[in-house]
């Protein structure tokens, strides 16, 4: 029993994994039985389509309210997570991570606050999954000094633009490898919205560049590449 392991009563130890099962990640199954629910590329392409839209709509708000104090801390998160190799010390690289994204949007109010840090929370068992190769760490760690970058010139659209390409990156990736024949509909049409309006590409071109960064990974071996879905005449 969990709340023999813990020590605790019953009622406690009930309700905590009564919140878990609402937020999806568990199931109590008949007889008490709690299982852990299983990761899929529906339920990825859904997450990340909602954090793309919700986060890149904050910053636009929330980067110009940065202060000196806010990018001094992203700093210090970014020095953490370069010092901290996430095969090695995942957990000093995530909290690091965690708190990275979130410093941006802090001033966005509570509530924003309260849903991006339970999207990201659910995001975690799929980081997990891109973190674990080498390329994808190195990619991701150009893509943070980006967006620092942006933030510390407060300017909001790039941070938006930078973090839409870095949630949809991610999706991508991890579906190209875990179901390369799953087409994340979702992802494409968000990033595709939130990066309208950036000046020199079209957001078609945008989501044809990111389709083809992840289709090496699509490639069998000895074999063509898959179809990617791109461009006016796909679903997305």
């Amino acid at each position: 029993m969990i709340a023999e392991q813990l020590g605790l009563s019953r009622t406690p130890v009930r309700e905590a994994l009564r919140l878990i099962e609402k937020e999806g990640l568990i199931s109590c199954e008949r007889g008490r039985q709690v299982v852990i629910s299983n990761t899929s590329m529906a339920d990825l392409d859904e997450l990340y389509a909602l954090r793309i839209k919700l986060d890149t709509t904050t910053v636009r708000m929330s980067v110009l309210h940065l202060t000196d104090e806010d990018i001094t801390e992203m700093e210090d998160c970014l020095a953490i997570m370069g010092a901290n190799d996430p095969s090695e010390n995942y957990l000093e690289f995530d909290e690091a991570h965690r708190q990275f994204h979130m410093i941006a949007i802090q001033s966005a109010g509570a509530r924003h606050i309260q849903y991006s840090t339970q999207l990201n929370e659910h995001a975690e068992r799929y980081r997990r999954i891109y973190i674990g190769q080498t390329s994808s760490y190195d990619r991701s760690r150009f893509e943070h000094e980006a967006i620092l970058a942006a933030c510390r010139k407060r300017d909001a659209e790039s941070v938006a633009w930078l973090l839409a390409e870095h949630y949809a990156r991610i999706a991508l990736i991890i579906t190209a490898q875990v179901e390369p024949q799953f087409e994340p509909r979702l992802v494409r049409s968000a990033v595709a919205i939130a990066l309208e309006g950036r000046p020199g590409s079209t957001c078609e071109h945008n989501v044809e560049m990111q389709a083809a960064e992840v289709d090496i990974l699509r490639r069998p071996k000895g074999g063509s590449t898959s179809a990617v879905k791109t461009g006016k005449g796909s679903k997305s």
